[in-house]
C-alpha cells in the first residue's frame, strides 16, 4: 500500500517530486517502500526454500523501515495548534525543574530540622537513662520512639517521610503524632 501511494504520488507530480521543498522525505518514502519489496521478496523467497536461516538479515531490514517514522516529522507544520502546545510544554520544562529544585532545598531543610530534634531527643533519652535503653526497655514509649526513629531517624528518611506527606503516600497525622514525643512546637 504504502509502494502504491509513492507511485502514485511520483506519476502525478513527476518532476516536482524529487525538486519540490520536500524532495528529502519522498526520497526517503521512496527508500523505505523499496526496502519493504526488497523484504517481502526475501521472505517469500525463504518461505519457498524451506530455508528460513535469513532471520537476521530479515530484522535488518525491519529495523531499516522503522525510519518511516521520520515521515512524522513533518506533521506538526500542518498542526499549528500542536506545535504551540509542544513548544509551550518544552518551554515550560526549565520552570518545572526550577521548582522541582526549589522543593528539594525546601525538603532537605525541613529534613534537616526534623532530624536534629529527633536526634537530640534520643541523646536526651539517654542521658536520662544511663545506660542508654535498649528498644525493650523503652516501655510505654516503645512504639512513639520506633515511629520516631523509623520516619526521622537519618537525613534521607527524614526527607522521603516529607516527600510521603506531600505527595499522599503518608497521612500527616503519622508524621505528627510521632513527632508529638519531641514537643508540640515540632507539630505545628
Amino acid at each position: 500500500i504504502f509502494f502504491v501511494e509513492v507511485v502514485v504520488r511520483l506519476l502525478a507530480g513527476s518532476r516536482a517530486f524529487f525538486f519540490s521543498a520536500h524532495w528529502g522525505f519522498n526520497f526517503l518514502d521512496v527508500v523505505v517502500s523499496c526496502v519493504s519489496i526488497v523484504e517481502a521478496t526475501m521472505y517469500f523467497m525463504a518461505i519457498e526454500n524451506g530455508d528460513i536461516s535469513n532471520v537476521t538479515l530479515v530484522r535488518i531490514v525491519r529495523i531499516m523501515r522503522m525510519t518511516r517514522i521520520l515521515r512524522l516529522v513533518r506533521l506538526p507544520r500542518f498542526f499549528r495548534s500542536l506545535r504551540v502546545v509542544v513548544a509551550s510544554v518544552l518551554n515550560t520544562c526549565r520552570s518545572l525543574f526550577w521548582t522541582l529544585v526549589v522543593l528539594l532545598i525546601i525538603l532537605f531543610i525541613f529534613g534537616v530540622l526534623f532530624t536534629q530534634a529527633v536526634t537530640e531527643y534520643f541523646i536526651q533519652l539517654c542521658e536520662e537513662q544511663k545506660p542508654c535503653p535498649d528498644w525493650g526497655e523503652l516501655g510505654d514509649k516503645k512504639q512513639e520512639t520506633f515511629f520516631l526513629h523509623r520516619y526521622f531517624g537519618n537525613l534521607i528518611e527524614s526527607i522521603f517521610t516529607l516527600f510521603k506527606a506531600i505527595t499522599g503516600g503518608m497521612s500527616w497525622n503519622e508524621m505528627t503524632d510521632a513527632l508529638g514525643m519531641i514537643g508540640d512546637s515540632w507539630v505545628i
